[in-house]
């Protein structure tokens, strides 16, 4: 059968590449419906973002848009300022429905 193990997690975490598009509001992301199936984001929900490197990552409202090229997750300049990343960079976006993940193993 092709069930998941038992406590098997749905896939939360996709990363995509920043594209930074003008006119977006601050906190407000925009990715392709197809890419948001994959890891069960919702439309209007919240997701994290991380720049991989970081360890703190950004609260932001998810919006789902067919002109969101696959891959890719639109976003305000001033958001990429804060996450410190640029165009073609790429984030980690988590949902939020998840639990935060137990910091396990952190470095000191």
């Amino acid at each position: 059968g092709s069930r998941p193990e038992p406590g098997a997690m749905v896939r939360s975490v996709s990363v995509l590449r920043v594209r930074t598009e003008p006119g977006i509001p601050k906190l407000l992301v925009k990715i392709n419906p197809q890419e948001a199936e994959a890891f069960g984001a919702r439309n209007l929900g919240e997701v994290t973002l991380r720049k991989v490197s970081n360890l703190r990552g950004q609260v932001a409202v998810l919006h789902l848009s067919r002109n969101a090229p696959c891959g890719e997750i639109l976003m305000s300049a001033k958001l990429a300022d804060l996450l410190d990343v640029a165009d073609d960079e790429t984030v980690e976006v988590t949902t939020s429905q998840t639990a935060a993940p137990a910091a396990h193993g952190a470095p000191p």
